[in-house]
């Protein structure tokens, strides 16, 4: 684990030191010491990404699936090597679907919407006084 971590970590510790004398000049020390952790968190997972990539870049290549299958008994060597895309035929149990449903009639039906209805005719003195109530509260 101590060798996984020491390159991130050396990666680290060299820019917190640069990070902090650079913004010692010109910032109070909290300032720098903040600005010098954070470069030294992002460039410590910065040095695992890439330690990551080149342990991946590097790794031995994998075993070649020919041989593999080569090795394989004979039964089991074409299990999963072709796959059948066809359908089995069914065009006789349709025919014989179709051919026995009776065609539907349509049968067409108006909608039938309620009748509008109009209120009879309000005097204009029972209006006035339905607005005087309703304009006082």
């Amino acid at each position: 684990m101590k060798e996984s971590i020491r390159l991130p970590l050396g990666v680290a510790l060299a820019g917190f030191v640069f990070t902090f004398f650079l913004s010692l000049s010109r910032n109070i020390l909290s300032t720098s010491l903040i600005r010098g952790l954070l470069s030294a968190a992002l460039l410590f997972l910065l040095g695992l990404a890439v330690k990551w990539i080149l342990g991946v870049l590097s790794a031995p290549p994998a075993p070649n699936l020919s041989d593999a299958l080569r090795d394989m008994p004979d039964d089991q060597n074409d299990v999963g090597r072709s796959l059948d895309l066809t359908t089995p035929a069914e065009d006789d149990e349709l025919n014989r679907l179709i051919m026995h449903q009776e065609p539907a009639e349509p049968s067409f039906e108006p909608l039938k919407p309620p009748k509008l209805t109009t209120k009879t005719e309000q005097s204009a003195q029972h209006l006035a006084d339905a607005l005087r109530t309703m304009s006082e509260e």
